[in-house]
């Protein structure tokens, strides 16, 4: 799917002064028109609109009349309608020449358990007048009721850089596990984040602190706000699909353009070789000094030392742990994982700490104090050998408060934790088949439902436990 594909054009513009940062009004008609073209011609297929948003619905009547053409529509209804609803459906129909709605959103999100408006909602179903049933929520609390209502269809949510995976993380990835359609909403918070900090409301002050550092980052990376905050949201494979007003079709193209642009590489400042210092690794060296790579030498064993080392040297202050057994790894989950970690205060998220991807998926992300504290604090043979088992095992994940730690777990779940890490003989020779039947650069799901299709040869190593290496190390330690 195109990221245009998942944009939802909000409608409250068309209609209405809306937003903290609107500096040009309601659009007149030709420009609706304008903005309503530029969408279908980019993909964007579904409107959100209410009978609340002033002129709105008149102005999409007009285009699907002189267009001879119709978007799928989202529509919203206060429970204060619920006698009238089957009355106001038709008539939003007929007045867009439309055979029925793509959703009708709940907007009193507390009355979702409502016996009466899950009764109106199958009626109207029944009726063809609309395919899915949804709610609007705000809080967490409203988030949940929709989960638990079998009902609904699809939850509309709060998602942005402020209010995003560190508070509503797991409850989406529930919600997606019951089937839910994810849409978002106030990406831009109504236009918030392109206003100056320090010009904020008295009542917005407390975000003047998180919107200063997110213009810090931009500024240090050369991204545009509105790259930034369309990326982050767009990005997550969990949100099917990403609400975005616009009060012109120029605002629309600067939109279109952001997310086509793609974040820049240089976020992730420089790729570090960390290996050992045994002459049989000088050929690794050789080959990083070839790709103009930087290099770093330590340890055999102490893998932990030999991590601080070359983090000391870059002078990092964020750490993407990839490990030369991982050859699958995908940079599109560790751009997802990446943009999670920049968005929230975790000093260590990992897609490992319970497994939802295949083996040899794995990626580690953590800051560099976590990394001193390991260095200065591990102990143990396998603490040491593998770089990141003092954060884990010392993270509110395993019931310590020393370091806050995430899971970031897969959207889609994979009935089997397939193998495609390289640990013995039989991990070669099943990668060398993947890699002749399919080539490299393949997004990890590939080679996954390669394997789950052709058992012959997904059994070549299925006899090797998960995490092998580690468990040998344990022993070491004489905690296994």
């Amino acid at each position: 799917m195109q990221k245009t594909e998942k944009i939802i054009l909000g409608t409250a513009q068309l209609g209405l002064h809306y937003g903290i940062n609107n500096q040009t009004g309601k659009p007149g008609a030709s420009e609706i028109n304008k903005i309503l073209d530029l969408a279908r011609e980019n993909g964007i297929t579904l409107l959100d609109t209410a009978e609340a948003y002033g002129d709105a619905l008149h102005a999409i009547a007009n285009y699907h009349k002189e267009a001879n053409a119709a978007f799928e529509i989202i529509s919203k209804f206060k429970i204060s309608g619920l006698s009238d609803l089957e009355k106001n459906v038709t008539h939003t129909n007929q007045r867009l020449g439309i055979e029925s709605l793509y959703a009708y959103l709940l907007h009193d999100a507390d009355e979702v358990l409502n016996p009466v408006v899950a009764e109106k909602f199958e009626i109207l179903k029944a009726q063809q007048l609309i395919r899915h049933s949804g709610v609007s929520v705000y809080t967490n609390e409203q988030f949940s009721k929709a989960i638990n209502a079998s009902f609904i269809d699809v939850i509309q949510l709060p998602y942005n850089l402020l209010d995003n995976d560190v508070h509503r993380g797991e409850l989406i990835a529930l919600a997606k596990s019951k089937g839910k359609i994810i849409h978002t909403r106030s990406v831009f918070l109504q236009g918030l984040f392109f206003i100056n900090a320090g010009s904020l409301p008295a009542k917005l002050q407390p975000l003047s602190n998180s919107l200063t550092i997110i213009n810090t980052l931009c500024v240090k990376y050369g991204l545009q706000k509105v790259g930034v905050a369309l990326q982050y949201v767009l990005g997550n494979t969990q949100i099917d699909g990403v609400l975005v007003g616009v009060e012109s079709a120029a605002q629309l193209q600067d939109n279109i353009a952001a997310i086509g642009s793609g974040l820049p590489g240089e976020v992730i400042d420089e790729i570090i070789i960390a290996t050992s210092e045994n002459i049989s690794d000088d050929v690794i060296a050789a080959e990083a000094a070839r790709l103009k790579v930087r290099c770093s030498r330590g340890s055999e064993m102490d893998v932990l030392a030999r991590y601080h080392k070359a983090a000391k040297e870059s002078g990092a202050d964020v750490i993407v742990r990839v490990t030369s057994d991982c050859p699958f790894v995908d940079p599109t989950l560790i751009d997802e994982m990446l943009r999670l970690f920049h968005a929230s205060a975790y000093d260590y998220v990992s897609n490992t700490l319970t497994y939802t991807y295949p083996d040899g998926i794995d990626v580690e992300i953590f800051t560099m104090a976590a990394l001193e504290q390991a260095f200065s604090r591990a102990a143990l043979p396998s603490e040491r050998e593998h770089v990141t088992p003092y954060i884990r095992k010392h993270s509110d994940q395993q019931g310590e408060n020393v370091f806050k730690a995430f899971n970031f777990c897969n959207p889609e779940p994979i009935q089997e934790i397939t193998r495609l890490t390289l640990d013995e003989p039989a991990d070669l020779q099943l990668l060398t088949q993947l890699v002749e039947q399919l080539g490299t650069g393949e997004p990890w799901r590939t080679y996954h439902d390669h394997l789950m299709e052709h058992p012959e040869i997904k059994q070549i190593n299925a006899y090797i436990s998960l995490n092998e290496g580690y468990h040998k190390s344990l022993k070491q330690d004489g905690t296994d």
